[in-house]
């Protein structure tokens, strides 16, 4: 058996799953296109329902992104009205 072969498949990474894969993301681009949304928007859409009290720092290294670039995504998503910012609490005790 090819080595190069042998070790694609035991990391998954063979012809038919990356068709299934790229299948996969047409069918969600298709999906969200009639709501204008872009599928990372909806990846850090579904990140944040999943966990409400996540940093941008957090998004960010998920996203494989830069802090700056999570901001404007967010930005945009709070823009387009499919999310509001909670601003944090601070507290009055000394």
């Amino acid at each position: 058996m090819d080595l190069g072969k042998r070790h694609n498949e035991e990391r998954g990474n063979n012809p038919v799953r990356l068709e299934l894969q790229l299948r996969l993301e047409e069918n969600f681009r298709i999906c969200l296109e009639p709501i204008h949304m872009i599928l990372l928007q909806a990846g850090a859409l579904l990140f944040l329902s999943r966990y409400a009290e996540a940093k941008l720092t957090d998004d960010a290294t998920l996203l494989g992104l830069g802090h700056p670039a999570v901001t404007v995504l967010v930005t945009a998503l709070e823009h387009n009205g499919w999310m509001t910012k909670r601003r944090m609490v601070r507290s009055t005790r000394a």
